[in-house]
């Protein structure tokens, strides 16, 4: 009886050991710091504080043109609104990492941190 006990209390203890681990994990993470963007109908800019790890869509202003990315994290910029691997537009880099999207007027339709 004793043995059941201990499997139980193994099982009940791994189970939450993935959960905290899970729960940790960087994707739910927030970046710390600013990320700018010079909206792609060129009606201002749009900053935002602290984004998670997690695809964003840039849609206000139809998507960005120029951005700045003061946060801890590095900034992957992409064509569709999804962050499909195939949009993949650049990166920008952490602490200061700039983005101007040159004379072809490439417009970044969403932004992944992490």
């Amino acid at each position: 009886m004793l043995n059941a006990i201990m499997k139980k209390g193994n099982a009940a203890l791994m189970a939450g050991m993935t959960l905290l681990f899970c729960a940790m994990s960087p994707s739910a993470q927030a970046a710390s710091g600013a990320f700018e963007y010079t909206r792609a109908d060129r009606q201002g800019n749009v900053t935002f504080e602290d984004p998670a790890n997690a695809c964003r869509t840039l849609s206000t202003g139809n998507g960005a043109i120029n951005v700045s990315n003061r946060t801890d994290t590095v900034a992957t910029l992409y064509k569709f609104d999804d962050c499909r691997a195939e949009g993949e537009i650049a990166t920008v880099a952490a602490r200061g990492g700039t983005w101007p999207s040159g004379p072809t007027l490439v417009v970044a339709h969403a932004v992944k941190f992490g």
